[in-house]
């Protein structure tokens, strides 16, 4: 039996994948290849930060398209897309598709801060702060990187810790997506179940 407020609803909609689903996956994805790069698995590294990308852009998306999460959110769903595409142009030999990797780095850190933000109304304070210093902090590091690069070995470890803390900030925006997407789910079983006495005024208590 199913009941609307429960997790099953979506399945039973057929509204498709899950954007905290994919969230949450992308980020954990994308937080593998820093790992793996530095294990010395370029390709696993490469195929990781692709699919992370791609998975992050996809989820944010669709939750700004839905109505659970604040529509900026399609602003870093662009930027995670277009850093994706870039990042598979230049694997499969266009070397010119790296610098729009490059150049999308910042604006994409500056989306989500901004997103964490705007996002007051959907997302907790603590989980909106978590992601808007990850932001910050990722946003130094690739200004570091370029303006007075630190040794390669402490760029490697930067990576590592930056990408599993963005990974946990945005699994822990999964989290709250998860529980607004079951809530929509439950108002679209409803309202597609609900029979025409739904819709009639309550009957009237016996009289004394």
């Amino acid at each position: 039996m199913v009941t609307v407020d429960s997790p099953q609803t979506w399945g039973y909609l057929n509204a498709g994948p899950r954007p905290s689903t994919l969230l949450a996956g992308g980020a954990v994805a994308a937080a593998l290849g820093p790992i793996a790069m530095a294990l010395q698995f370029a390709t696993f590294a490469w195929i990781c930060w692709a699919i992370g990308l791609l998975l992050t852009g996809v989820g944010l998306l669709l939750s700004g398209l839905r109505p659970w999460l604040t529509s900026f959110a399609v602003v870093p769903a662009g930027m995670f897309l277009a850093q994706g595409a870039s990042l598979l142009l230049t694997a499969s030999g266009l070397a010119a598709a790296a610098a729009g990797y490059f150049a999308l780095a910042l604006p994409k850190w500056l989306s989500l801060f901004v997103l964490a933000i705007v996002a007051a109304r959907q997302v907790d304070r603590r989980r909106r702060r978590w992601l808007a210093v990850v932001a910050v902090l990722s946003s130094l590091k690739y200004l570091t990187r370029h303006l007075a690069p630190p040794p390669a070995t402490v760029l490697a470890v930067l990576d590592i810790l930056l990408a599993v803390l963005l990974a946990a900030a945005l699994v822990q925006w999964a989290v709250v997506l998860r529980r607004l997407e079951t809530a929509w789910a439950a108002h679209r079983w409803r309202d597609a179940h609900a029979r025409f006495e739904d819709f009639n005024s309550p009957p009237l208590p016996p009289l004394r």
